[in-house]
Order: C-alpha cells, then structure tokens, then sequence
C-alpha cells in the first residue's frame, strides 16, 4: 500500500512553469532574493506583495470578514521550520502567529480571531527517536486551537500519529480533519469547546483519503484514491458507492464562500498544468473557473470581491497569487459571457 501512496503523490507533482495570470496582467514569482535587491520600498500591489513574500508560502486563506490571510510559510530567517502569519490586505502587513519548535503542518480560522492548526511538536516530543525521517505526510501531529497572538493555545487532540489536512464548518465550529490510524486515513471531526474524543465521520478503506469540505447543508466533501490507483475521486456524503467525479486527478477540495459549492483543484500532466473546478451536488454543476499551466497546490476565495488566492508550486518554492472573478462566479450557473457592442 505504501508504494501505491508513493505513486499517488507522484501523480499528483503537477508540472511547473513560471507565469501566472493575475486579471489581464501576468505576473512571475520574485524570489527572496530578487526581492532584496529589487523592490526596497512597499509593494506596488497586492498581487506583487503575495508573489514577494519571503520564504516558501502556501496554503492562503481569506478570514471569515475578508480582511486578513492566514498563510503558512517555510525557509525564513529564524523560522526554517513551517509557520503561520497573518497578512493584513488593507495595510499589506505581515505577522507570525506560531512560534513552534516543529512544523505546522496546516491550520483554518475559526472565526476572525482565532484559528486551528495541525503541529509536529509535541508529537515529536512524546515518541521515540526517530532514526529514519519520515515523509512530511507521515509525520506525527496534534490539532491545536490559538488567538492570533498565541496568548490561548488549546490542544484539541490526543491521537498518536498524523492528525492534520484541517477545514473548519464555521456554523457548527466544527473542525474537519484526517486521522491516520493503521493503514487507513479516517476523516473525525471536533466541536470546538465541547469535551471528548474526535468522531469518527468516514473510516474504513482506502488508505489514501484527504481534504474533507462542508457544505452550508451539512454535507461532506473529499477526496479518495480509486481502487483502480489511478485517480483520485470527489466524494460526498450520502454516496457511499459512487464517487460524485470519478477517473480524475483530484488534488484539494475548499468549499466556496457561498457555502453551495465547492472549488477543486484538478491536476493533469496531459493537459500540462492545472484548474479550479467549481462542482456542486446537482449533476449538471460543474465548470471550470480558472485554468494555469502552473503547479496550483490550494485555493481560497472570497466573495467580497470575489477572487480565488491560489498557491502555485515553482522551482522548489510555493507562492500565493489572487485572480479576481466576475460577480456571479460561485453559482452553478455559468457568468453570462460580456455583451457585444454593435457600433
């Protein structure tokens, strides 16, 4: 099972380029270094800022009010091990949240002043030494909620061995995660502030099995290996036999700011890049957002504007990007195209 887990990540590694599109405008990464020695002063925009940010960042996330992101970045001065920061969108300003002895492995907002994240470090505390290092999506992790200036950190977990791959369903305060127990990968779910263990939502095979999402309606999202190995599949609750998508290369799921639908991002080494797909439960749902020959390895979006934050893979590096997006965007319905202007 293990080899097949090799390969599924492999599947998965995407393909890399150097630019991606950004409204009408196209924008490459800049490196730290180019950063140094280009741009001393403030950036000249958002999107410049994201594509500056020092270090590896990825996995962007808007606030609940949309005025903030939470991002986790590695391979800074003083922080090589994984981080969290919060970026300001208005003042385009920066601050690290977690302050761990291990890496952070992922994390979601709770609401606008608190968030939850997924550390190796007491876990890496608590087992033996390890003579072999792990892969990162092995090593062993505890759930942790914090405010924004880690004054209140609450461990939500007590699981031994990788517990991450975090999303929140904000109505319920319910936090989402994957538990690896055995050879199986079980999406549990906590309520936050409410005693016991984590319950268990989906068990049982197959090993690989990420990225649970929640609907305004209470269903689930996720995505699993196909039992031929060949594809990762979409699949919701309340369709125990058939996935929702099949014969794809899933990577990511994020349910969209209006809580109806979904943003899945699809790779595909023959198409030569990758897509954020909206799909809803209705069978007729389903269309393409947005489209890149870069790696993408997360989405976000917002709604107010609506825009997707993006985590592209190059060179060794995670970046973030925003694409803004037509009002209608988040609907099943497709945007009307632009109207025609007959002089």
């Amino acid at each position: 099972m293990k080899i097949f887990v090799v390969i599924f990540l492999l599947a998965l590694a995407g393909c890399h380029s150097k630019e991606a599109k950004i409204g009408s405008e196209s924008t490459t990464a800049i490196s730290s270094s180019e950063k140094n020695s280009k741009n001393k002063g403030p950036a000249k925009s958002l999107a410049d800022y994201l594509a500056q940010l020092d270090g590896s960042c990825e996995r962007g996330l808007f606030s609940p009010d949309g005025q903030n992101i939470l991002v986790l970045c590695s391979g800074r001065e003083g922080a090589m091990q994984s981080q969290l920061y919060e970026i300001n969108l208005a003042r385009q300003q920066e601050r690290r949240i977690t302050w761990q002895d291990g890496m952070i492995e992922s994390a979601d907002w709770i609401d606008d002043k608190h968030v939850v994240y997924a550390s190796t470090t007491d876990e890496l505390k608590e087992i033996p030494f390890l003579k072999i290092k792990p892969a990162s999506e092995d090593l062993p992790a505890e759930i942790y909620s914090s405010d924004l200036v880690g004054d209140d950190i609450q461990r939500l977990t007590d699981h031994s061995g990788f517990n991450g791959d975090i999303s929140v369903y904000h109505p319920k305060k319910e936090i989402y995660f994957v538990a690896r127990e055995s050879a199986q990968n079980i999406i549990q779910k906590k309520t936050l502030h409410a005693g016991g263990n984590p319950e268990n939502v989906v068990r049982g095979e197959p090993m690989v099995r990420k990225s649970p999402a929640v609907l305004s309606n209470g269903h689930l999202a996720w995505l699993e290996l196909a039992p031929s190995k060949n594809s990762v599949d979409l699949h919701i609750s309340g369709h125990k036999h058939e996935p929702r998508l099949k014969d794809r290369l899933f990577l990511r799921v994020r349910t969209s700011p209006t809580g109806k639908t979904w943003l899945v991002i699809e790779t595909s080494a023959a198409k030569n890049g990758s897509q954020v797909i909206l799909v809803g439960e209705e069978k007729d749902c389903e269309r393409t957002l947005f489209e890149t020959p870069l790696d993408l390895r997360f989405v976000d979006a917002q709604l107010n504007p609506p825009r997707l934050l993006l985590t592209a893979s190059e060179g060794g590096k995670a970046h973030l990007f925003l694409k803004d997006l037509p009002e209608e965007a988040f609907t099943c319905a497709a945007p009307a195209p632009p109207a025609r202007v007959v002089p």
